[in-house]
């Protein structure tokens, strides 16, 4: 079954690679650009002739796809509205990768016409959406034999967001325990400096796995309304890494392993020096490997049941 995934690319930070082995991967714009972005959403919202010229080349592939899954990008009602204008009868997905209070409002989803799924188990319970889980791209593995970045206990990547504070409280524990860090934080929406650390440049995402490879940690610190796994414990399992996270639900999911996955504000904080210095427990390592990477993400929108990672039943 040819299925069709579209998603508007981060290029700062070259998340998404070029190509895609499981399926047709390909970004929903020929441009980020500001004057693209204005065109678009014009043309798309108005309903406008000249969609090509901002829409990318998946538009030839829609007529040969059997599913057609889109991420939830701003724009995402109206590209579903015209994919099935102009491919009647096709299966369409609309995907959300991001939980729903930030991201497009269900009412306004549901008029697209499009299957609502979601990353977010309590996204999927509330507003009775399906749930697929987080996944990650084979592509995006790194060479066994590459380079890695300076060795570090923790590692920390991500926007500000109002984190620097927990950072700032793990970073003592660390100092008094002889624990070395490389917490990389990023300025979020051009608020004020933080009091705790000097923001830095966006990390290209190669990047950001060379320092995931070269640790024996990382951390992982998610939004209070989010309850749905980020990329960072799905890291942090193919790596093999311990994991450091604020996300108490996390010990609904099967990737928790207590012996892996420390949890901040649950767990003894006393005991978190010892839990990066213990060897990472390989337990049911290969089958959640396999679990979470893409091909098996694609298979589960064609099952009756996609929810099992998650240990509690979402009906």
């Amino acid at each position: 079954m040819k299925k069709l995934v579209l998603i508007n690319k981060e290029t700062k930070t070259a998340y998404c690679p070029e190509r895609c082995s499981c399926c047709s991967y390909m970004d929903l714009y020929y441009s980020n650009s500001l004057i693209n972005r204005f065109l678009r959403k014009m043309i798309l919202s108005f309903k406008l002739p000249g969609k090509k010229l901002v829409l990318n080349k998946w538009t030839e592939e829609i007529e040969n796809s059997d599913e057609i899954i889109v991420f939830d990008t701003g724009n995402a009602v109206e590209l579903i509205r015209w994919i099935k204008k102009r491919a009647p009868g096709k299966r369409v997905i609309l995907w959300y990768w991001n939980p729903v209070v930030n991201s497009i409002p269900v009412e306004k989803a549901v008029l697209s016409g499009a299957e609502l799924w979601s990353f977010d188990p309590n996204d999927c319970k509330k507003y009775g959406l399906r749930y697929n889980s987080q996944y990650y791209m084979r592509e995006n593995l790194l060479d066994p034999d590459e380079e890695r970045k300076e060795p570090k206990d923790v590692f920390y990547v991500g926007k500000d967001k109002g984190r620097s504070e927990t950072l700032y409280s793990l970073k003592q524990v660390f100092d008094a325990n002889g624990i070395t860090y490389n917490f990389h934080l990023v300025q979020y929406n051009k608020q004020g400096s933080s009091p705790y650390f000097e923001y830095k440049a966006l990390l290209k995402y190669h990047e950001v796995l060379q320092n995931i490879a070269s640790s024996k940690a990382i951390i992982d610190l998610v939004s209070e309304e989010q309850s749905g796994l980020t990329i960072r414990p799905i890291e942090a399992l193919l790596y093999k890494k311990k994991l450091i996270t604020d996300m108490k639900g996390i010990s609904a999911f099967k990737i928790y392993n207590p012996k892996n996955v420390f949890i901040l504000g649950a767990d003894n904080i006393e005991d978190l020096p010892d839990f990066i210095h213990s060897p990472f427990d390989e337990k049911d390592y290969d089958s959640l490997c396999e679990f979470y990477l893409m091909e098996a993400w694609l298979e589960r929108f064609d099952l009756e049941n996609s929810w099992f990672d998650y240990n509690d039943q979402l009906e």
